[in-house]
């Protein structure tokens, strides 16, 4: 996934490779293709390229910066406003695995 705000290679083992080696010549572990699909109020953002993740923990990571980045965008925009909600649904070939969620809530001091 390329598209600005969402997961990529951050440092995680996370990345778009098909294979993860810590170190040259070790042996390459297989990784798995998870889609990282956004959900806010105002809709639903499929993810359609996906990220190769190692593992369920890598997976909760890239998820996790992913909404962090969005928080802090809806921030940066809102003024006061209503509860507002955003998620990470991750998915597989076979389905959703997990999903993170956020709500924010900006009430501003007169």
């Amino acid at each position: 996934m390329l598209r600005e705000g969402l997961p990529g290679n951050l440092g995680t083992d996370c990345g778009h490779s098909l294979f993860h080696s810590e170190a040259p010549f070790k042996t390459r572990v297989p990784m798995h293709r998870y889609y990282f699909d956004l959900r806010d109020d105002r809709g639903l953002f499929v993810d359609d390229e996906g990220l190769q993740c190692r593992n369920l923990k890598a997976v909760q990571t890239e998820a996790a910066r992913a909404l962090a980045d969005m928080a802090r965008d809806a921030v940066h925009i809102a003024g006061s406003s209503p509860p507002h909600m955003m998620a990470i649904e991750v998915r597989d070939d076979a389905g959703p695995v997990m999903q993170i969620r956020f709500t924010i809530e900006i009430n501003m001091q007169n």
